[in-house]
């Protein structure tokens, strides 16, 4: 089943922000985060249910799956049979809640 990739803008102020945090210290090193972030969607497109699930306060399933190489950060995620929506890209030690959809 194919399903339609849409990476939410919110997910790409994340990943912006999380770019230009890591690039203040060291810039090649922001680069390979944004590809590896990049590669883990990839992954999520071709397996979308590996990722860990979790349920919202209001009960909606979101997954949750670490960056490759970068195991403090995780892609929070939505699948349904048309769409596989990126919600999130956030440092994983945070509070989750608080980022997960209501």
């Amino acid at each position: 089943m194919s399903r339609v990739l849409r990476i939410r803008v919110r997910a790409e102020f994340d990943l912006d922000e999380l770019v230009d945090y890591i690039a203040r210290r060291d810039e090649r090193a922001a680069l390979r985060f944004r590809d590896r972030v990049q590669e883990t969607v990839t992954r999520i497109v071709r397996w979308p249910h590996l990722g860990t699930q979790r349920v919202t306060a209001t009960g909606r399933r979101v997954r949750l799956r670490q960056v490759l190489r970068y195991p403090k950060f995780v892609v929070i995620y939505e699948v349904t049979d048309q769409t596989i929506d990126i919600l999130r890209v956030v440092r994983g030690s945070r509070n989750l809640d608080v980022f997960l959809p209501d």
